[in-house]
């Protein structure tokens, strides 16, 4: 949990224009992670469940189904991916998916990132990976960092610029 979480501190929320950082309107919960697929999309989680930024306000998410929202991912398409431990649910145009279990072996996932609702990718800490096509979720073989053409991951917390792929390497995990 954040620093004064349990004594009811707000959350500071803040809009970047290209500029000028603005403050949003403050959010009275514990929150670990946000992602955003427009200015009028968000979505928040934490240990308090999930909320959605239809661009003027906050709105909790009572149909949630993981118990703590960690590493959300958002597209502009209002479509997000969120974890919770080992599990996966998806996010979108505000209903979401019953919570997945990737394939045995993977561990508690890091990052998730995804370029559409057709494809994303998730990470653990060992490094594996699973993607996403838009319906499953499959899981290549273990892998070296994930390499952007401009940048290297140790996971895709970060994401690739628009337009570029990611690439991943590696040796086939043992059986």
């Amino acid at each position: 949990p954040h620093p004064g979480a349990e004594t009811g501190s707000h959350v500071a929320c803040y809009q970047y224009d290209g500029q000028v950082w603005s403050p949003l309107a403050a959010l009275h919960h514990s929150l670990i992670a946000v992602s955003c697929g427009s200015a009028e999309f968000c979505l928040a989680g934490g240990n308090d469940g999930a909320f959605v930024w239809d661009g003027s306000a906050w709105v909790a998410d009572d149909n949630d189904p993981l118990d703590a929202i960690r590493h959300p991912s958002c597209t502009p398409s209002h479509f997000c991916v969120a974890v919770e431990d080992d599990d996966v649910a998806t996010y979108d145009a505000g209903t979401w998916s019953e919570p997945v279990r990737l394939e045995p072996g993977f561990g508690e996932l890091t990052g998730v990132s995804c370029a559409s609702a057709q494809f994303c990718v998730a990470s653990d800490h060992l490094p594996m990976v699973a993607t996403y096509d838009g319906t499953v979720w499959s899981a290549p073989p273990r892998t070296a960092p994930l390499v952007c053409p401009d940048r290297q991951f140790d996971s895709p917390e970060g994401s690739c610029p628009p337009g570029r792929s990611v690439m991943a390497a590696g040796s086939p995990r043992a059986a």
